[in-house]
Protein backbone atom coordinates (compact mmCIF):
# COMPACT_ATOMS: atom_id res chain seq x y z
CA UNK A 1 0.00 0.00 0.00
CA UNK A 2 1.26 3.40 -0.73
CA UNK A 3 2.40 5.81 2.29
CA UNK A 4 -0.06 8.52 2.68
CA UNK A 5 0.29 12.04 1.08
CA UNK A 6 -0.13 15.41 1.51
CA UNK A 7 -0.32 16.12 -2.53
CA UNK A 8 -1.26 13.87 -4.74
CA UNK A 9 -0.56 14.47 -8.59
CA UNK A 10 -2.24 12.58 -11.33
CA UNK A 11 -1.09 12.86 -15.21
CA UNK A 12 -0.77 10.89 -17.66
CA UNK A 13 1.82 9.79 -20.74
CA UNK A 14 -0.26 11.12 -23.63
CA UNK A 15 2.19 13.38 -25.73
CA UNK A 16 4.77 13.88 -22.48
CA UNK A 17 4.00 17.12 -21.56
CA UNK A 18 1.52 16.30 -18.55
CA UNK A 19 3.79 13.81 -17.13
CA UNK A 20 6.73 16.33 -17.95
CA UNK A 21 4.73 19.21 -15.93
CA UNK A 22 3.69 16.31 -13.41
CA UNK A 23 7.55 16.01 -12.67
CA UNK A 24 8.40 19.68 -12.41
CA UNK A 25 5.49 20.25 -9.86
CA UNK A 26 7.28 17.51 -8.09
CA UNK A 27 10.48 19.18 -8.16
CA UNK A 28 8.85 22.38 -7.03
CA UNK A 29 7.23 21.08 -3.93
CA UNK A 30 10.92 19.70 -3.06
CA UNK A 31 12.40 23.05 -3.37
CA UNK A 32 9.29 25.04 -1.76
CA UNK A 33 7.58 22.77 0.58
CA UNK A 34 9.88 19.98 1.64
CA UNK A 35 8.22 19.48 4.46
CA UNK A 36 5.00 18.23 2.47
CA UNK A 37 4.98 14.09 1.06
CA UNK A 38 4.17 14.51 -3.12
CA UNK A 39 2.83 11.30 -4.95
CA UNK A 40 3.12 11.42 -8.75
CA UNK A 41 0.85 8.68 -10.20
CA UNK A 42 0.24 8.12 -13.96
CA UNK A 43 -3.41 7.84 -14.31
CA UNK A 44 -4.67 5.52 -16.53
CA UNK A 45 -1.74 3.34 -16.29
CA UNK A 46 -2.51 2.57 -12.90
CA UNK A 47 -6.16 2.55 -13.53
CA UNK A 48 -5.80 0.08 -16.62
CA UNK A 49 -2.26 -0.42 -18.06
CA UNK A 50 -3.94 -1.96 -20.96
CA UNK A 51 -6.25 0.57 -21.76
CA UNK A 52 -3.40 2.84 -21.43
CA UNK A 53 -0.70 1.36 -23.95
CA UNK A 54 -3.89 1.24 -26.31
CA UNK A 55 -4.74 4.98 -25.64
CA UNK A 56 -1.12 5.62 -26.40
CA UNK A 57 -0.63 3.84 -29.57
CA UNK A 58 -4.39 5.14 -30.71
CA UNK A 59 -2.94 8.82 -30.58
CA UNK A 60 -0.03 8.54 -32.11
CA UNK A 61 -1.15 6.85 -34.82
CA UNK A 62 -3.99 9.82 -34.95
CA UNK A 63 -1.98 12.60 -34.81
CA UNK A 64 0.87 11.26 -37.27
CA UNK A 65 -1.41 9.39 -40.12
CA UNK A 66 -5.14 10.99 -39.53
CA UNK A 67 -4.27 14.46 -38.59
CA UNK A 68 -8.02 15.85 -40.09
CA UNK A 69 -9.57 13.25 -38.37
CA UNK A 70 -8.03 13.80 -35.52
CA UNK A 71 -8.24 17.76 -35.19
CA UNK A 72 -12.51 16.57 -36.19
CA UNK A 73 -12.57 14.57 -33.04
CA UNK A 74 -10.67 17.71 -30.68
CA UNK A 75 -13.45 20.03 -32.15
CA UNK A 76 -16.16 17.05 -31.52
CA UNK A 77 -15.12 16.90 -28.23
CA UNK A 78 -14.64 20.17 -26.91
CA UNK A 79 -18.78 21.12 -27.44
CA UNK A 80 -18.91 18.38 -24.64
CA UNK A 81 -18.70 20.11 -21.77
CA UNK A 82 -18.92 18.65 -18.02
CA UNK A 83 -23.12 18.70 -18.63
CA UNK A 84 -22.86 15.96 -21.36
CA UNK A 85 -24.94 13.42 -20.60
CA UNK A 86 -22.63 10.63 -22.55
CA UNK A 87 -19.50 12.25 -20.54
CA UNK A 88 -20.97 11.69 -17.86
CA UNK A 89 -21.26 8.34 -18.24
CA UNK A 90 -18.16 7.81 -19.58
CA UNK A 91 -16.62 9.06 -16.57
CA UNK A 92 -18.69 6.87 -13.90
CA UNK A 93 -16.73 3.87 -15.77
CA UNK A 94 -13.70 5.26 -13.44
CA UNK A 95 -15.85 6.13 -10.02
CA UNK A 96 -14.56 3.17 -8.33
CA UNK A 97 -11.41 2.62 -9.37
CA UNK A 98 -10.56 6.32 -8.80
CA UNK A 99 -12.21 5.90 -5.28
CA UNK A 100 -9.89 3.48 -4.14
CA UNK A 101 -6.92 4.93 -5.63
CA UNK A 102 -7.11 8.20 -3.59
CA UNK A 103 -8.37 6.11 -0.30
CA UNK A 104 -4.94 4.50 -0.79
CA UNK A 105 -3.05 7.58 -1.00
CA UNK A 106 -5.63 10.01 1.29
CA UNK A 107 -4.06 12.83 -0.25
CA UNK A 108 -4.90 16.22 1.33
CA UNK A 109 -5.45 17.83 -2.18
CA UNK A 110 -5.74 16.47 -5.43
CA UNK A 111 -3.58 17.83 -8.03
CA UNK A 112 -3.76 17.07 -11.76
CA UNK A 113 -2.14 17.51 -15.44
CA UNK A 114 -4.24 15.50 -17.29
CA UNK A 115 -8.00 16.99 -18.20
CA UNK A 116 -9.54 13.22 -18.62
CA UNK A 117 -8.31 13.00 -14.77
CA UNK A 118 -9.67 16.26 -13.87
CA UNK A 119 -13.16 15.80 -15.38
CA UNK A 120 -13.41 12.10 -13.35
CA UNK A 121 -12.62 13.55 -9.55
CA UNK A 122 -14.67 16.85 -10.74
CA UNK A 123 -17.46 14.51 -11.09
CA UNK A 124 -16.58 12.75 -8.09
CA UNK A 125 -16.11 15.39 -5.66
CA UNK A 126 -19.78 17.32 -7.66
CA UNK A 127 -21.32 13.79 -6.22
CA UNK A 128 -19.89 13.92 -2.98
CA UNK A 129 -17.56 11.28 -3.27
CA UNK A 130 -14.42 13.07 -3.14
CA UNK A 131 -13.73 15.77 -0.97
CA UNK A 132 -10.44 17.09 -1.19
CA UNK A 133 -9.47 20.17 -3.25
CA UNK A 134 -8.91 19.47 -6.90
CA UNK A 135 -6.56 21.70 -8.80
CA UNK A 136 -5.92 21.48 -12.82
CA UNK A 137 -3.17 22.35 -14.07
CA UNK A 138 -3.38 23.50 -17.83
CA UNK A 139 -0.37 21.99 -20.48
CA UNK A 140 -1.05 23.83 -23.49
CA UNK A 141 -1.25 27.46 -24.78
CA UNK A 142 -4.88 26.31 -25.06
CA UNK A 143 -8.13 25.63 -23.52
CA UNK A 144 -10.18 22.39 -24.14
CA UNK A 145 -13.81 21.60 -22.73
CA UNK A 146 -12.36 18.64 -21.16
CA UNK A 147 -10.22 20.47 -18.65
CA UNK A 148 -13.25 22.31 -17.26
CA UNK A 149 -15.59 21.04 -14.64
CA UNK A 150 -17.52 23.33 -11.77
CA UNK A 151 -16.35 21.39 -9.05
CA UNK A 152 -12.39 22.29 -9.95
CA UNK A 153 -11.08 24.34 -6.59
CA UNK A 154 -7.95 26.03 -8.49
CA UNK A 155 -7.24 25.95 -12.28
CA UNK A 156 -3.05 26.79 -12.86
CA UNK A 157 -2.64 28.41 -16.06
CA UNK A 158 0.33 29.15 -18.50
CA UNK A 159 -0.50 33.07 -19.28
CA UNK A 160 -2.77 35.40 -19.44
CA UNK A 161 -4.05 34.16 -22.66
CA UNK A 162 -5.48 31.19 -21.01
CA UNK A 163 -6.78 32.93 -18.46
CA UNK A 164 -9.00 35.10 -20.55
CA UNK A 165 -10.48 32.26 -22.34
CA UNK A 166 -11.31 30.38 -18.60
CA UNK A 167 -13.15 33.67 -17.90
CA UNK A 168 -14.92 33.57 -21.09
CA UNK A 169 -15.84 30.05 -20.19
CA UNK A 170 -17.34 30.87 -16.74
CA UNK A 171 -14.36 30.23 -14.79
CA UNK A 172 -14.20 33.08 -11.65
CA UNK A 173 -11.12 34.93 -11.82
CA UNK A 174 -10.47 33.95 -7.93
CA UNK A 175 -10.02 30.40 -9.00
CA UNK A 176 -7.58 30.44 -11.61
CA UNK A 177 -3.76 31.76 -10.84
CA UNK A 178 -1.43 32.19 -13.77
CA UNK A 179 1.95 30.70 -13.18
CA UNK A 180 3.17 29.64 -16.38
CA UNK A 181 3.24 25.95 -17.63
CA UNK A 182 5.61 24.09 -14.97
CA UNK A 183 8.78 23.12 -16.17
CA UNK A 184 11.85 22.02 -14.28
CA UNK A 185 13.61 24.58 -11.79
CA UNK A 186 16.45 23.85 -13.64
CA UNK A 187 15.68 25.96 -16.53
CA UNK A 188 15.56 28.87 -13.93
CA UNK A 189 19.23 28.79 -13.44
CA UNK A 190 20.99 31.22 -15.79
CA UNK A 191 23.30 29.57 -18.07
CA UNK A 192 26.57 31.30 -20.29
CA UNK A 193 25.67 30.46 -23.80
CA UNK A 194 29.51 30.26 -25.17
CA UNK A 195 30.63 28.14 -22.04
CA UNK A 196 27.76 25.89 -22.27
CA UNK A 197 28.77 25.15 -26.18
CA UNK A 198 31.92 24.32 -24.98
CA UNK A 199 30.38 22.32 -22.08
CA UNK A 200 28.76 20.20 -24.76
CA UNK A 201 31.70 19.96 -27.03
CA UNK A 202 29.88 22.43 -29.73
CA UNK A 203 32.13 25.12 -31.30
CA UNK A 204 31.58 28.53 -29.48
CA UNK A 205 31.21 30.95 -32.40
CA UNK A 206 28.88 28.74 -34.31
CA UNK A 207 24.87 29.45 -34.51
CA UNK A 208 23.47 26.27 -33.14
CA UNK A 209 20.46 25.10 -35.00
CA UNK A 210 18.21 22.03 -32.04
CA UNK A 211 15.93 19.57 -33.90
CA UNK A 212 13.71 18.16 -31.49
CA UNK A 213 11.25 15.75 -32.60
CA UNK A 214 8.96 15.59 -29.38
CA UNK A 215 8.46 12.87 -26.29
CA UNK A 216 6.41 10.49 -28.57
CA UNK A 217 8.54 10.92 -32.18
CA UNK A 218 5.89 13.88 -33.50
CA UNK A 219 8.23 14.76 -36.59
CA UNK A 220 8.34 12.06 -38.92
CA UNK A 221 10.40 14.69 -41.66
CA UNK A 222 13.03 15.09 -39.05
CA UNK A 223 15.97 12.79 -41.10
CA UNK A 224 14.85 15.13 -43.65
CA UNK A 225 15.25 18.15 -42.11
CA UNK A 226 18.72 17.07 -40.35
CA UNK A 227 20.19 16.22 -43.80
CA UNK A 228 18.83 19.62 -45.49
CA UNK A 229 20.88 21.51 -42.30
CA UNK A 230 23.33 19.59 -42.76
CA UNK A 231 23.81 20.74 -45.64
CA UNK A 232 23.58 24.62 -45.60
CA UNK A 233 25.54 26.86 -47.26
CA UNK A 234 26.28 29.43 -44.32
CA UNK A 235 28.15 27.70 -41.37
CA UNK A 236 25.72 26.21 -38.71
CA UNK A 237 25.95 23.30 -36.47
CA UNK A 238 23.08 21.00 -35.75
CA UNK A 239 21.93 18.97 -32.61
CA UNK A 240 19.15 16.75 -33.44
CA UNK A 241 17.35 15.24 -29.98
CA UNK A 242 15.86 12.09 -31.00
CA UNK A 243 14.40 10.84 -27.37
CA UNK A 244 13.72 7.15 -27.52
CA UNK A 245 13.25 6.86 -31.75
CA UNK A 246 16.60 4.59 -32.61
CA UNK A 247 16.03 4.14 -36.03
CA UNK A 248 15.71 8.15 -36.52
CA UNK A 249 18.72 8.12 -34.47
CA UNK A 250 20.51 5.83 -36.59
CA UNK A 251 19.56 7.48 -40.02
CA UNK A 252 20.62 10.96 -39.06
CA UNK A 253 23.95 9.34 -37.60
CA UNK A 254 24.75 8.15 -41.21
CA UNK A 255 23.58 11.84 -42.30
CA UNK A 256 26.30 13.02 -39.94
CA UNK A 257 29.11 11.13 -41.31
CA UNK A 258 29.06 12.65 -44.73
CA UNK A 259 27.78 16.32 -43.74
CA UNK A 260 28.69 19.53 -44.82
CA UNK A 261 28.16 20.84 -41.59
CA UNK A 262 28.69 19.19 -37.93
CA UNK A 263 25.49 17.22 -36.78
CA UNK A 264 25.49 15.88 -33.10
CA UNK A 265 22.78 13.26 -32.39
CA UNK A 266 21.51 12.50 -29.43
CA UNK A 267 19.03 10.14 -28.06
CA UNK A 268 17.43 10.48 -24.77
CA UNK A 269 18.67 13.66 -22.44
CA UNK A 270 18.41 14.59 -19.04
CA UNK A 271 20.21 18.05 -19.50
CA UNK A 272 17.68 19.62 -22.41
CA UNK A 273 17.85 22.98 -20.26
CA UNK A 274 21.86 23.26 -21.08
CA UNK A 275 20.97 22.23 -25.32
CA UNK A 276 18.66 24.72 -25.10
CA UNK A 277 20.93 27.04 -23.28
CA UNK A 278 23.78 26.76 -25.72
CA UNK A 279 21.01 27.04 -29.50
CA UNK A 280 20.37 29.84 -31.22
CA UNK A 281 16.91 28.43 -32.85
CA UNK A 282 14.61 25.39 -31.93
CA UNK A 283 13.46 23.60 -34.90
CA UNK A 284 10.10 21.09 -33.83
CA UNK A 285 6.63 20.91 -32.78
CA UNK A 286 4.48 23.15 -30.64
CA UNK A 287 4.31 20.94 -27.44
CA UNK A 288 3.26 23.18 -24.72
CA UNK A 289 6.28 21.89 -22.24
CA UNK A 290 8.64 22.18 -25.02
CA UNK A 291 7.52 25.49 -25.89
CA UNK A 292 7.69 26.67 -22.30
CA UNK A 293 11.04 25.44 -22.05
CA UNK A 294 12.44 27.32 -25.22
CA UNK A 295 11.03 30.26 -23.60
CA UNK A 296 12.42 29.86 -20.56
CA UNK A 297 15.49 30.20 -22.43
CA UNK A 298 14.71 32.96 -24.67
CA UNK A 299 15.02 29.73 -27.79
CA UNK A 300 13.25 31.41 -30.81
CA UNK A 301 11.04 28.54 -32.28
CA UNK A 302 10.52 27.17 -36.16
CA UNK A 303 7.23 24.87 -35.62
CA UNK A 304 7.06 22.69 -38.53
CA UNK A 305 2.95 21.89 -39.47
CA UNK A 306 1.67 21.45 -35.89
CA UNK A 307 -0.56 18.99 -34.54
CA UNK A 308 -4.37 20.23 -34.83
CA UNK A 309 -5.67 21.50 -32.01
CA UNK A 310 -3.91 22.28 -28.81
CA UNK A 311 -0.33 22.21 -30.67
CA UNK A 312 -2.02 24.91 -33.11
CA UNK A 313 -3.08 26.98 -30.26
CA UNK A 314 0.28 26.85 -28.87
CA UNK A 315 1.72 27.77 -32.29
CA UNK A 316 -0.74 31.20 -32.54
CA UNK A 317 0.15 32.25 -28.81
CA UNK A 318 4.16 32.47 -29.80
CA UNK A 319 3.46 33.78 -33.77
CA UNK A 320 1.19 36.33 -32.41
CA UNK A 321 3.63 37.69 -29.62
CA UNK A 322 6.82 37.33 -32.25
CA UNK A 323 8.98 34.53 -30.71
CA UNK A 324 7.99 31.63 -33.73
CA UNK A 325 7.20 31.11 -37.01
CA UNK A 326 5.03 28.26 -38.10
CA UNK A 327 6.00 26.96 -41.64
CA UNK A 328 4.27 23.49 -43.56
CA UNK A 329 7.33 21.40 -44.91
CA UNK A 330 11.16 20.99 -44.35
CA UNK A 331 12.01 23.34 -47.52
CA UNK A 332 10.09 26.10 -45.28
CA UNK A 333 11.88 25.36 -42.22
CA UNK A 334 15.22 25.35 -43.64
CA UNK A 335 14.34 28.57 -45.68
CA UNK A 336 13.06 30.56 -42.34
CA UNK A 337 16.44 29.31 -40.31
CA UNK A 338 18.74 30.94 -43.37
CA UNK A 339 16.52 34.03 -42.98
CA UNK A 340 16.19 34.66 -38.97
CA UNK A 341 19.82 33.54 -38.88
CA UNK A 342 21.02 35.80 -41.49
CA UNK A 343 19.52 39.12 -39.67
CA UNK A 344 20.93 39.68 -36.34
CA UNK A 345 18.58 41.55 -35.72
CA UNK A 346 15.22 39.68 -36.09
CA UNK A 347 17.30 36.69 -34.35
CA UNK A 348 17.22 39.16 -31.02
CA UNK A 349 13.98 40.66 -31.28
CA UNK A 350 12.78 37.09 -31.27
CA UNK A 351 15.05 36.52 -28.40
CA UNK A 352 13.29 39.15 -26.71
CA UNK A 353 9.75 38.38 -27.55
CA UNK A 354 10.46 34.53 -26.05
CA UNK A 355 12.18 36.20 -22.84
CA UNK A 356 8.92 38.48 -22.44
CA UNK A 357 6.35 35.31 -22.65
CA UNK A 358 9.38 33.06 -20.38
CA UNK A 359 7.99 31.61 -16.57
CA UNK A 360 10.78 29.39 -15.72
CA UNK A 361 9.88 29.77 -11.83
CA UNK A 362 6.73 28.42 -12.94
CA UNK A 363 7.00 24.93 -10.87
CA UNK A 364 7.78 26.61 -8.06
CA UNK A 365 5.17 29.56 -8.22
CA UNK A 366 2.50 26.65 -8.86
CA UNK A 367 3.84 24.80 -5.70
CA UNK A 368 3.56 27.52 -3.54
CA UNK A 369 -0.06 28.56 -4.74
CA UNK A 370 -1.12 24.88 -4.34
CA UNK A 371 0.30 24.40 -0.82
CA UNK A 372 -1.35 27.72 0.34
CA UNK A 373 -4.61 25.25 0.13
CA UNK A 374 -3.51 23.30 2.59
CA UNK A 375 -3.62 26.07 5.24
CA UNK A 376 -7.64 26.35 4.26
CA UNK A 377 -7.85 22.60 4.15
CA UNK A 378 -6.16 21.20 6.75
CA UNK A 379 -7.61 17.76 7.92
CA UNK A 380 -6.49 14.48 6.23
CA UNK A 381 -9.45 13.44 4.44
CA UNK A 382 -10.57 10.20 6.05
Amino acid sequence: MPDKVDVLILAASYGGGHLQAARALVEGFRLTHPELQCALVNFFRELSPTANRLVEISYRQAVLKAPLLWKEFYRLTDRSGPESRVQRRLTRIFFRRTRLLLSAYAPRVVVSTYPVASRIVGEMKRRGLVSQPLVTVLTDQSLHSQWLHPATDLYIAGSHYVRARLVRRGVSTADIAVTGIPISPRFAVPRDRTATRRALGLAPDRPVVLVMVGAQGLLPTADELCAALAAFPLPLQVVLVAGHDERLRARVERIAVTSRRPVHVLGFVTNIEEWMAASDLLVGKAGGLTTAEALARELPLVIIRPIPGQEEDNTRFLVHAGAAVRVENVDEAVRAVGEILASPERLAGMRRAAAALARPTAARDAARIIAGLLGRHAERPL
